[in-house]
């Protein structure tokens, strides 16, 4: 973590693109030579928030938003962070679904509704749906919604 007091969101920028270049040259180890990269995080004070633990909370969802686009460096984003907090709500729901046996699966077929056939076989003809056999206390129980999440339990 890098703080710069009196800094603004350009010279902050500047700061991380140099930071970045610096982290991107590597380094040699032993004769070995290793390749880094690294994502930056950016808040404003008092802009983004005034108190440590809401910026700390807030540099942790602008680097979830930079790992998830891959891109370089992002500046919070207001109102991200509750997104992030109900991505995180649905990943500890799925695993204590998983964990439980709590899970089904269900085929859905799929057909060519001018045809009525079912697509061919070089296309995927079957939705899998996952669903939970009980519903998630909350209202993210959509696969739309736990696809991501559960694509890293």
């Amino acid at each position: 973590m890098v703080m710069v007091p009196g800094a603004d969101e350009g010279s902050a920028r500047h700061l991380a693109a140099q930071i970045l270049e610096s982290i991107r040259s590597g380094l040699i180890r032993e004769d070995v030579p290793i390749s880094l990269d690294a994502f930056v995080a950016l808040c404003v004070c008092p802009a983004h928030g005034k108190e440590a633990d809401v910026l700390l909370r807030r540099l942790d969802s602008a680097l979830c938003d930079a790992r998830a686009l891959a891109t370089s460096v992002v500046v919070y984003q207001p109102g991200r962070e509750e997104g992030h907090r109900r991505q995180l709500a649905i990943l500890g729901d799925l695993r204590r679904a998983i964990a439980k046996g709590e899970l089904s699966l269900h085929y859905q077929p799929k057909v060519d509704m001018a045809t009525k056939q079912r697509y061919e076989a070089s296309k995927p003809w079957c939705a899998g749906i996952i669903r939970a056999m009980e519903p998630f206390h909350r209202e993210n129980s959509y696969p739309w919604r736990s696809a991501p999440a559960a694509s890293s339990c």
